[in-house]
């Protein structure tokens, strides 16, 4: 009898036990999922730090979470979580873009998208980088790296924005100055006017400094001259247009590499493409 009693309570002690052991596993579960929404970007050793599992262990989970659609693999040892509302990315490319190296930001036109100034979107991400790694692709998206001109500092104008802690992008000072340095890489001087025509207000002051850390007598024309095609939208001071000629180079440039810089400006010592000083006539009738 004694037995009987004791084999009926023993079923209903281990479907407890199994009970307690399945809340256990879904909560370890749970932890572990919410730690890589927080991580966004990882790698084996990050799931290994984070989660406190041997290597062995850390890549059968990054394996199982693969296969479950949890995340999804970026390169080599990169991954993300996936949003299970959407089913894509949860990352922006100005996310992933930032964290491509331990010094990559966000920059040229792609800063530009960023800042919401840009006059057509384009399907790459532009990244600086002090250290090299291979272009690729990932989720329609074309990642670029070029060597940056500038070391990633706040000094140097390479911020966190509020709100959004896990990109690095170049201010917007930074970006105009960037992209006057590059043009190509602004999508082109036609694209670039368009972009900075949406600006109102820019710090002189944040230019000046840039344009010193650069040290370039050309970057001083280029920007000056360009600058001044936009000077009513911008709000930019005669005495800002009038250091940037003084500042620049006395002999002769051309704006753009291609042939298009047709057109000589004496004043700014450049051949530009005759379109740049159509947008200029274009923008004061519009005043």
């Amino acid at each position: 009898m004694f037995f009987y009693v004791f084999l009926g309570y023993s079923k209903y002690f281990c479907y407890f036990c199994t009970q307690i052991y399945n809340i256990t596993f879904i909560c370890e579960y749970m932890a572990n999922i919410k730690q890589l929404y927080k991580l966004r970007i990882f790698s084996l050793e990050d799931i290994m730090r984070v989660l406190q599992l041997g290597r062995s262990a850390a890549a059968a989970s990054l394996q199982r979470w693969q296969m479950q659609g949890i995340i999804k693999m970026i390169r080599r040892n990169m991954y993300t979580v996936i949003d299970p509302a959407t089913d894509t990315p949860l990352i922006s490319k100005y996310e992933l873009a930032s964290h491509l190296s331990s010094t990559s930001y966000v920059g040229w036109h792609t800063a530009l998208e960023f800042h919401g100034f840009a006059h057509q979107p384009f399907y790459n991400a532009q990244v600086a980088s002090e250290s090299r790694f291979n272009n690729f692709s990932f989720n329609g998206t074309d990642y670029e790296c070029y060597h940056a001109p500038l070391s990633p500092t706040e000094d140097n104008g390479v911020i966190s924005p509020h709100g959004n802690p896990y990109v690095k992008v170049t201010d917007l000072e930074r970006t105009i100055v960037d992209c006057c340095d590059r043009i190509d890489r602004a999508g082109g001087i036609e694209e670039f006017l368009h972009c900075i025509e949406g600006i109102t207000i820019i710090d002189e002051l944040k230019l000046k400094k840039y344009l010193d850390n650069y040290n370039k007598t050309f970057l001083y024309q280029k920007i000056g001259f360009i600058l001044e095609q936009t000077q009513n939208q911008n709000h930019i001071s005669k005495d800002f247009i009038d250091f940037c000629r003084t500042k620049g180079a006395r002999n002769t440039k051309r704006l753009t590499n291609g042939s298009d810089s047709d057109t000589f400006v004496k004043e700014w010592f450049l051949y530009v493409p005759h379109e740049c000083l159509a947008t200029k006539e274009e923008i004061n009738e519009f005043i």
